[in-house]
């Protein structure tokens, strides 16, 4: 029997969180354009120090960082990218060991984000016509 209950999985891009700037009356795709070019810009530099911290293994920076990030996440509806962030947020926070792979996975899901995303906005700005 197939479960009626919602997926509650963490997606790549969470649509949804993307209608409070794009499907309101007044459709405004700029700021979230605008919210995924500093993402884009802001996320190498947070994969850089997190990869940094883990070296160090510098948890309270580590933790700041991997807060940063989800929080980052979670205003443009890169859901599966902060919940990464949010373990190594949570890990780091409690002083266990983060690996290198965890980085790894992160910056994986931020490269799949941005390629879903990049797509999403593609799809708004250029409609598939009705067959």
């Amino acid at each position: 029997m197939k479960s009626t209950r919602p997926d509650r999985s963490p997606k790549i891009l969470n649509r949804e969180v993307t209608t409070q700037f794009i499907k309101r009356p007044w459709e405004n795709q700029t700021l979230y354009h605008r919210l995924v070019s500093i993402f884009q810009m802001d996320s190498g530099s947070l994969l850089d120090n997190l990869n940094q911290c883990v070296g160090t293994q510098n948890m309270e920076e580590l933790h700041d960082f991997a807060h940063k990030l989800m929080g980052n996440c979670a205003v443009i509806g890169a859901e599966r990218v902060a919940a990464l962030a949010r373990s190594v947020c949570n890990d780091s926070g409690s002083g266990k060991v983060i690996s290198e792979n965890s980085i790894k996975e992160i910056e994986r899901e931020v490269s799949i984000f941005l390629n879903e995303v990049e797509l999403y906005l593609d799809e708004l700005s250029f409609p598939k016509k009705a067959q």
